[in-house]
């Protein structure tokens, strides 16, 4: 992993970081699909957790912003923290 904070429930340590070099939200079904070893198509759509297009909206424009903005959520099993710089993934605790 990188020097980046762990941004994610303190006991889960990150299994995937990136950088964004698309959307947020596709960064997000891209890191599960592959940490999964599945296909981004085969994923289920990220709207049936909340609004990929919010999520979009405010991490981009939190560039231009002195605070910066962590969303959290679970998405199909897995802890998912994204930023306007990177996002991590690591598989949900159940414990």
């Amino acid at each position: 992993m990188s020097e980046n904070t762990n941004l994610l429930n303190g006991s889960l340590e990150p299994v995937h970081e990136q950088s964004y070099d698309v959307s947020p939200s596709v960064a997000v079904i891209t890191a599960v699909a592959e940490a999964t070893n599945r296909s981004a198509t085969e994923m289920p759509p990220l709207a049936e957790w909340f609004d990929p297009d919010a999520l979009d909206s405010l991490i981009v424009s939190a560039h231009d912003d002195a605070s910066v903005p962590t969303v959290t959520f679970e998405y199909i099993g897995w802890q998912v923290a994204v930023t306007p710089n990177y996002l991590q993934i690591a598989p949900q605790n159940d414990g």
